[in-house]
């Protein structure tokens, strides 16, 4: 149970002495190709953490302070195209001419090429269908990284690189063009909120012209493509950047004016799928029954029947109100150190008493003793423990190891609290 010596997703580490190679998939219907990724190729995307590239120093993500005046806010919202995808391109250039492709792991499509979505390939579908889809087209089914042992488990340190490198990179470019006026926040591992509006006076056209030039470099210095949605307030930008998907061109700005033809607030409403609002994605059903398509069709639901015919509580079904006009009053935010880290995973199939037991059955030499009396008993290195779930919490424990390193790169500092949980039958 003792930590590894290096940190688990640098790429020099991978592939040593009980390390963790990246394992690209590819197939199509006439044959299925593993790539093992070494260090090589993976030095483009992370940052040294054993020798070689000297550590940089912590990514905080910070920026001056806009003025906080909704109405002259400008707000970006950059979301990076098919991105788990783009990082396996950039280990494979091969994949670029492969034609569609789809992403899946486990049991799950996670990533989805324009041409395989133009073929029916929707997210979360089963990757049996998705083939069955893209075969006749002659795409590829691409397989999530994994590690081979402890597993074979799908390894997300590639995909935290990539993304390390694309918020370093905004970072740098920001702070360079706009002198530290502008916030930057992290929304998830491809995507990021940025306010300009202490750099652009208001100015939104002046906010569409940086996007446009961070989604043109970012391609340039990292061949990872990005749609830019630029609007008031947080919501407007993000729908704006699904707006600006493939096979639009990459970029739409929502109009200052009212009524200004397509790139308007309400024009941007009445194109947007109602699901797409936040809080409304798993009641695409119950709005398709209230005959309630678009997020500007919710503007004529009354408050009442957010409640009684939606079930939502008062104060989400003003929220929801307020999203179906446009309005979003929240802030960007830079990001801050966690104090505490978790990790989880769902067991289907094994009972949680496998984990951990009160009695030591021989296994794998001295047990660890957790709480009151548990024991877990130690995996021998290269060899998984026969117990499914046991290796299973292993690899979770190198998941939040991973998650550590990365929290120390961004910010320099440790989380105090540190959580591994499984839940199941």
């Amino acid at each position: 149970w003792a930590p590894c010596t290096a940190f688990v997703y640098t790429p020099a580490s991978a592939g040593r002495g009980g390390g963790m190679p990246l394992v690209s998939v590819a197939s199509s219907a006439d044959s299925i190709e593993a790539t093992e990724l070494d260090s090589d190729s993976c030095s483009g995307l992370g940052d040294g953490a054993d020798g070689g590239e000297s550590r940089p120093p912590p990514l905080t993500l910070r920026g001056g302070c806009a003025p906080y005046d909704p109405a002259q806010r400008v707000i970006l919202h950059l979301d990076c195209n098919c991105f788990f995808l783009a990082v396996h391109m950039w280990h494979d250039p091969r994949l670029e001419k492969a034609g569609p492709l789809v992403l899946w792991q486990f049991n799950d499509v996670i990533c989805i090429s324009p041409e395989a979505k133009a073929a029916g390939v929707r997210k979360h579908m089963r990757p049996t269908e998705a083939f069955a889809l893209v075969e006749g087209i002659g795409g590829h089914m691409v397989h999530a990284y994994c590690r081979k042992w402890p597993g074979p488990r799908v390894w997300y340190g590639a995909y935290n690189q990539a993304s390390r490198r694309v918020f370093s990179w905004l970072q740098a470019q920001l702070s360079a063009k706009l002198h530290g006026k502008f916030t930057l926040e992290r929304a998830s591992i491809d995507e990021a909120y940025i306010d300009v509006t202490a750099h652009t006076g208001g100015d939104i056209e002046l906010g569409g012209s940086i996007a446009k030039e961070l989604m043109l470099e970012l391609e340039r210095e990292t061949g990872i493509r990005a749609s830019v949605g630029v609007a008031r307030n947080r919501l407007l930008a993000k729908l704006a950047s699904i707006a600006a998907k493939p096979p639009a061109d990459g970029l739409f700005v929502v109009s200052a004016a009212e009524g200004d033809g397509s790139r308007s607030a309400q024009d941007l409403l009445a194109r947007t799928p109602a699901p797409k609002l936040p809080g409304l994605g798993g009641r695409a059903d119950d709005l398709a029954r209230l005959g309630l398509s678009t997020a500007a069709d919710l503007q004529r639901l009354p408050a009442e029947a957010w409640r009684a015919q939606l079930g939502f509580g008062a104060e989400a079904a003003a929220r929801l109100a307020r999203f179906s006009r446009g309005h979003d009053d929240d802030p960007v935010r830079a990001a801050d150190p966690k104090k505490s880290l978790s990790v989880s995973s769902w067991l289907t199939d094994t009972n949680l008493g496998d984990l951990a037991m009160k009695e030591h059955t021989g296994r794998g030499g001295a047990g660890v003793i957790i709480g009151s009396g548990w024991l877990f008993e130690p995996h021998t290195e290269g060899v998984s423990n026969p117990s499914r779930a046991r290796w299973i919490l292993l690899s979770l424990i190198f998941d939040l190891e991973e998650r550590v390193a990365q929290e120390y790169l961004d910010f320099g500092m440790l989380p105090t609290k540190l959580t591994v949980s499984v839940m199941g039958p």
